[in-house]
């Protein structure tokens, strides 16, 4: 699905009658309003389930900076597989996580550690020539022009939708209840004095229940933990 497509489905779908302003006509919610929410609503959604890619390295020391995208929300060493590839393009080795203590510099066994964040220091010297093969989940991909694609799986695009639409209400939620501190009394009827919120609340709660339906992304299992 093409950004500009989610936008149309979020007018026609979650915004609704809302979509636009009696008075002049226009769109309520911008297309940079709806992009940066978007943006958000992904980050999130990451934590769920992340996307998945391989980044190759040239063999060259013990640095290597790890690629900009990588999800940070869950340990990396425990959710990327890290291997030697040689110049025939064989596997020459799985290397596994090991025990590092920060500040300490006790490290423990043949492997690899992840410190500072997003730089993986191999604990020893490659003997040969090749590419260091990184498997990784990572953040989504957030579109930002009408032809840009929307990669998450189809099955999240619903929950995503709503989580974006709280993201997009939250500064009217904000002005809301600005104006309403000025209140002298309730209306009568003791009616709901922030609507907007109470819509906001609605749509995270729906994402979350729709979630709920999709088993959580198994990132820890994926790989092996400490030679294990």
């Amino acid at each position: 699905m093409m950004l500009s497509q989610f936008i149309a489905r979020m007018r026609s779908n979650i915004f609704r009658d809302t979509v636009v302003d009696d008075e002049t006509g226009e769109y309520r919610y911008t297309d940079a309003q709806i992009i940066i929410a978007l943006e958000w609503a992904l980050d999130l959604f990451a934590l769920h389930t992340a996307d998945a890619a391989t980044a190759s390295l040239t063999l060259n020391g013990r640095v290597y900076s790890l690629p900009v995208d990588i999800y940070d929300g869950t340990p990396i060493d425990q959710c990327i597989t890290v291997k030697m590839i040689g110049t025939d393009l064989k596997v020459k080795e799985v290397i596994d996580p090991v025990k590092y203590t920060i500040g300490m510099d006790s490290i423990f066994g043949r492997g690899f550690y992840t410190f500072p964040e997003r730089t993986l220091n191999l604990t020893f010297d490659p003997s040969f020539s090749g590419t260091l093969s990184i498997d990784y989940y990572k953040y989504w991909f957030a579109p930002q022009v009408g032809i840009d694609v929307l990669t998450i799986p189809k099955w999240a695009v619903s929950a995503v939708s709503y989580l974006t639409g709280a993201y997009v209400i939250s500064s009217y939620a904000l002005t809301s209840a600005s104006i309403r501190q000025y209140n002298t009394k309730n209306d009568s009827g003791n009616p709901e004095q922030n609507p907007i919120k109470e819509q906001q609340k609605w749509w995270i709660n729906t994402y979350e229940e729709l979630l709920a339906k999709h088993e959580p992304q198994h990132r820890h299992n994926q790989y092996r933990a400490f030679g294990q």
